[in-house]
Protein backbone atom coordinates (compact mmCIF):
# COMPACT_ATOMS: atom_id res chain seq x y z
CA UNK A 1 0.00 0.00 0.00
CA UNK A 2 1.50 3.66 -0.81
CA UNK A 3 2.24 5.48 2.18
CA UNK A 4 -0.37 8.25 2.22
CA UNK A 5 -1.48 10.99 4.82
CA UNK A 6 -3.96 14.19 4.59
CA UNK A 7 -3.87 16.92 7.57
CA UNK A 8 -5.24 18.24 9.35
CA UNK A 9 -6.19 15.24 11.18
CA UNK A 10 -9.43 14.50 13.25
CA UNK A 11 -8.98 14.86 16.72
CA UNK A 12 -5.27 16.40 16.66
CA UNK A 13 -3.75 19.59 17.57
CA UNK A 14 -5.17 22.49 15.68
CA UNK A 15 -2.53 24.32 16.77
CA UNK A 16 -0.17 22.42 15.01
CA UNK A 17 0.11 19.51 12.47
CA UNK A 18 3.82 18.00 11.17
CA UNK A 19 4.25 14.80 9.57
CA UNK A 20 7.68 13.61 8.51
CA UNK A 21 6.93 10.60 5.65
CA UNK A 22 10.84 10.07 5.43
CA UNK A 23 13.98 12.30 5.77
CA UNK A 24 13.12 14.66 2.80
CA UNK A 25 10.03 15.45 2.89
CA UNK A 26 7.43 16.86 5.89
CA UNK A 27 4.14 18.88 5.52
CA UNK A 28 2.60 20.67 8.14
CA UNK A 29 -0.40 22.45 9.12
CA UNK A 30 -1.90 24.83 11.51
CA UNK A 31 -5.62 27.13 12.04
CA UNK A 32 -3.67 29.55 13.25
CA UNK A 33 -5.69 32.44 14.34
CA UNK A 34 -8.79 31.11 12.93
CA UNK A 35 -11.51 29.05 14.84
CA UNK A 36 -11.21 26.18 12.14
CA UNK A 37 -8.59 24.87 9.52
CA UNK A 38 -9.93 25.14 6.09
CA UNK A 39 -6.51 24.15 4.45
CA UNK A 40 -5.86 21.04 3.59
CA UNK A 41 -2.00 19.18 2.76
CA UNK A 42 -0.92 15.75 1.77
CA UNK A 43 1.39 13.71 0.81
CA UNK A 44 1.08 10.30 -0.91
CA UNK A 45 4.45 7.74 -2.28
CA UNK A 46 3.54 6.68 -5.86
CA UNK A 47 6.30 4.25 -8.03
CA UNK A 48 7.27 7.34 -9.83
CA UNK A 49 8.25 9.34 -6.48
CA UNK A 50 6.33 11.41 -4.11
CA UNK A 51 3.38 13.47 -4.35
CA UNK A 52 2.18 16.45 -2.29
CA UNK A 53 -0.92 19.05 -3.04
CA UNK A 54 -1.72 22.20 -0.90
CA UNK A 55 -5.45 23.49 -1.00
CA UNK A 56 -6.49 26.76 0.43
CA UNK A 57 -10.06 26.49 1.13
CA UNK A 58 -13.13 29.20 0.87
CA UNK A 59 -16.16 29.23 2.34
CA UNK A 60 -15.19 25.39 3.97
CA UNK A 61 -13.46 22.84 3.98
CA UNK A 62 -15.19 20.60 1.37
CA UNK A 63 -13.93 22.23 -1.97
CA UNK A 64 -10.01 21.76 -0.49
CA UNK A 65 -10.94 17.89 0.82
CA UNK A 66 -12.42 17.34 -2.00
CA UNK A 67 -9.37 18.27 -3.86
CA UNK A 68 -6.44 16.84 -1.85
CA UNK A 69 -8.29 13.47 -2.12
CA UNK A 70 -8.04 13.30 -5.78
CA UNK A 71 -4.13 14.09 -6.00
CA UNK A 72 -2.87 11.92 -3.62
CA UNK A 73 -5.31 8.94 -4.68
CA UNK A 74 -2.11 6.80 -5.69
CA UNK A 75 -4.24 5.04 -8.53
CA UNK A 76 -4.41 8.54 -10.39
CA UNK A 77 -1.63 9.52 -12.88
CA UNK A 78 0.11 13.13 -12.13
CA UNK A 79 -0.55 15.04 -15.68
CA UNK A 80 2.02 15.57 -17.98
CA UNK A 81 0.86 17.90 -20.50
CA UNK A 82 -0.95 20.71 -19.67
CA UNK A 83 -3.78 19.43 -21.92
CA UNK A 84 -4.05 16.55 -19.38
CA UNK A 85 -3.88 19.31 -16.46
CA UNK A 86 -6.81 21.31 -17.72
CA UNK A 87 -8.66 17.98 -18.26
CA UNK A 88 -7.91 17.38 -14.77
CA UNK A 89 -8.82 20.18 -13.41
CA UNK A 90 -11.65 20.67 -15.03
CA UNK A 91 -12.86 17.26 -13.64
CA UNK A 92 -12.31 18.32 -10.27
CA UNK A 93 -14.33 21.90 -10.87
CA UNK A 94 -17.16 19.93 -12.16
CA UNK A 95 -17.40 17.21 -9.40
CA UNK A 96 -17.36 20.35 -7.26
CA UNK A 97 -19.94 21.79 -9.07
CA UNK A 98 -22.48 18.63 -9.10
CA UNK A 99 -21.56 18.24 -5.00
CA UNK A 100 -22.40 22.17 -4.34
CA UNK A 101 -23.82 24.19 -7.37
CA UNK A 102 -27.17 24.42 -9.63
CA UNK A 103 -27.99 26.28 -12.66
CA UNK A 104 -29.63 29.18 -10.79
CA UNK A 105 -27.20 30.28 -8.18
CA UNK A 106 -27.48 33.64 -6.86
CA UNK A 107 -23.46 34.92 -6.68
CA UNK A 108 -24.93 37.65 -4.26
CA UNK A 109 -26.28 35.05 -1.72
CA UNK A 110 -25.05 32.07 -2.41
CA UNK A 111 -21.18 30.38 -0.61
CA UNK A 112 -20.09 27.16 -2.17
CA UNK A 113 -17.23 25.79 -0.80
CA UNK A 114 -14.26 26.17 -3.52
CA UNK A 115 -10.59 26.26 -3.20
CA UNK A 116 -6.97 26.91 -5.08
CA UNK A 117 -4.28 24.12 -5.22
CA UNK A 118 -1.28 23.31 -6.25
CA UNK A 119 0.08 20.23 -6.69
CA UNK A 120 3.30 18.62 -7.79
CA UNK A 121 5.02 15.15 -8.05
CA UNK A 122 8.77 14.50 -7.55
CA UNK A 123 10.13 11.81 -9.62
CA UNK A 124 14.01 11.28 -10.80
CA UNK A 125 15.11 14.66 -11.08
CA UNK A 126 11.86 15.71 -12.99
CA UNK A 127 9.12 18.11 -11.27
CA UNK A 128 5.73 18.35 -12.11
CA UNK A 129 3.45 20.86 -11.29
CA UNK A 130 -0.55 22.02 -11.50
CA UNK A 131 -1.79 24.83 -9.91
CA UNK A 132 -5.23 26.69 -9.92
CA UNK A 133 -5.38 29.77 -7.79
CA UNK A 134 -3.18 31.12 -5.41
CA UNK A 135 -1.03 28.48 -3.63
CA UNK A 136 2.06 28.95 -3.90
CA UNK A 137 5.67 26.86 -4.88
CA UNK A 138 8.94 27.73 -4.78
CA UNK A 139 12.15 25.77 -5.60
CA UNK A 140 15.06 26.76 -4.22
CA UNK A 141 18.71 26.11 -5.47
CA UNK A 142 21.90 27.12 -3.55
CA UNK A 143 24.02 29.60 -5.49
CA UNK A 144 27.71 30.15 -3.85
CA UNK A 145 25.52 29.12 -0.87
CA UNK A 146 22.83 31.71 -1.19
CA UNK A 147 19.37 30.09 -1.90
CA UNK A 148 17.71 31.76 -4.88
CA UNK A 149 14.52 31.25 -6.76
CA UNK A 150 14.83 28.50 -9.29
CA UNK A 151 11.33 28.46 -10.03
CA UNK A 152 8.27 30.18 -8.88
CA UNK A 153 4.61 29.35 -9.09
CA UNK A 154 2.22 31.40 -11.00
CA UNK A 155 -0.54 33.02 -8.28
CA UNK A 156 -3.96 33.36 -9.42
CA UNK A 157 -6.72 35.88 -7.75
CA UNK A 158 -9.50 32.43 -8.48
CA UNK A 159 -11.11 29.81 -6.81
CA UNK A 160 -12.16 26.50 -8.44
CA UNK A 161 -15.88 25.48 -7.32
CA UNK A 162 -19.34 25.85 -8.55
CA UNK A 163 -18.51 29.73 -9.13
CA UNK A 164 -15.82 28.70 -11.62
CA UNK A 165 -18.02 26.39 -13.39
CA UNK A 166 -20.83 28.89 -13.91
CA UNK A 167 -18.39 32.00 -14.28
CA UNK A 168 -20.18 33.81 -11.73
CA UNK A 169 -17.92 36.45 -9.39
CA UNK A 170 -15.25 37.18 -12.11
CA UNK A 171 -13.86 33.51 -11.46
CA UNK A 172 -11.19 32.52 -13.87
CA UNK A 173 -12.08 29.62 -16.37
CA UNK A 174 -10.26 26.51 -15.63
CA UNK A 175 -9.15 26.61 -19.48
CA UNK A 176 -7.14 30.07 -19.00
CA UNK A 177 -6.57 29.29 -14.80
CA UNK A 178 -4.62 26.50 -15.02
CA UNK A 179 -0.99 26.11 -14.47
CA UNK A 180 0.96 23.45 -15.81
CA UNK A 181 4.71 23.07 -15.48
CA UNK A 182 7.76 20.37 -15.58
CA UNK A 183 11.03 21.38 -14.87
CA UNK A 184 14.65 19.55 -14.39
CA UNK A 185 15.71 19.56 -10.55
CA UNK A 186 18.64 18.16 -9.48
CA UNK A 187 20.26 17.03 -5.71
CA UNK A 188 19.93 19.58 -3.02
CA UNK A 189 17.26 21.58 -4.69
CA UNK A 190 14.30 22.47 -1.76
CA UNK A 191 10.87 22.52 -3.05
CA UNK A 192 8.26 24.44 -0.92
CA UNK A 193 4.76 24.76 -1.15
CA UNK A 194 2.34 27.08 0.60
CA UNK A 195 -0.90 28.60 1.09
CA UNK A 196 -1.14 32.40 1.68
CA UNK A 197 -1.69 31.91 5.46
CA UNK A 198 2.46 32.15 5.48
CA UNK A 199 4.03 35.11 3.64
CA UNK A 200 0.60 36.75 3.95
CA UNK A 201 -0.14 35.58 7.62
CA UNK A 202 -1.14 39.37 8.24
CA UNK A 203 -4.74 38.90 6.56
CA UNK A 204 -4.14 39.40 2.25
CA UNK A 205 -0.97 41.50 3.52
CA UNK A 206 2.47 40.47 2.43
CA UNK A 207 4.71 40.19 5.39
CA UNK A 208 7.16 37.49 5.26
CA UNK A 209 9.20 37.62 1.81
CA UNK A 210 10.74 34.92 -0.30
CA UNK A 211 13.93 35.43 0.54
CA UNK A 212 13.15 34.81 4.15
CA UNK A 213 11.11 31.65 3.52
CA UNK A 214 14.38 30.21 1.20
CA UNK A 215 16.66 30.44 4.23
CA UNK A 216 14.64 28.63 6.44
CA UNK A 217 13.81 25.88 3.92
CA UNK A 218 17.48 25.19 2.42
CA UNK A 219 19.09 25.95 5.78
CA UNK A 220 17.24 23.19 7.88
CA UNK A 221 15.91 19.34 7.89
CA UNK A 222 12.87 19.74 5.94
CA UNK A 223 10.55 18.96 8.91
CA UNK A 224 12.48 21.63 10.99
CA UNK A 225 11.71 23.76 8.01
CA UNK A 226 7.86 23.25 8.39
CA UNK A 227 8.08 23.45 12.20
CA UNK A 228 10.24 26.65 11.62
CA UNK A 229 8.15 28.08 9.19
CA UNK A 230 4.73 27.83 10.65
CA UNK A 231 6.26 29.05 13.91
CA UNK A 232 7.37 31.96 12.21
CA UNK A 233 4.05 32.66 10.59
CA UNK A 234 2.10 32.31 13.89
CA UNK A 235 4.95 34.39 15.69
CA UNK A 236 4.48 37.50 12.75
CA UNK A 237 0.55 37.70 13.21
CA UNK A 238 -0.75 34.36 12.48
CA UNK A 239 -4.51 35.47 11.29
CA UNK A 240 -4.98 32.91 8.73
CA UNK A 241 -4.92 28.88 8.55
CA UNK A 242 -1.38 28.27 7.11
CA UNK A 243 0.16 24.98 5.35
CA UNK A 244 3.84 23.76 4.37
CA UNK A 245 5.57 21.32 2.78
CA UNK A 246 9.04 21.28 2.14
CA UNK A 247 10.65 18.67 -0.06
CA UNK A 248 14.38 17.98 -0.75
CA UNK A 249 15.71 16.77 -3.97
CA UNK A 250 17.96 14.03 -3.13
Amino acid sequence: MSERYILPEQGGNPTLQIISPSDIVALGTSRGGKPSNEDRIGYVQVPKGDRICTADGHWGDKASATIIRHWVNPDMPFPTSRQQAVRTVKQIEEGLYLDTGNPHMDASKDRPPEASFVAMELGKHVLRVVGYGDCRLLVARLIDGVPRPYYEHAKLASWLGAFSMLGLRDRVPVTQGTVYAQLPVKAGDTVIAYTDGLDECKYETPTIPIDEIMQQACVQTPKSAVESLIQLALDRGGEDNVSVAVMRVS
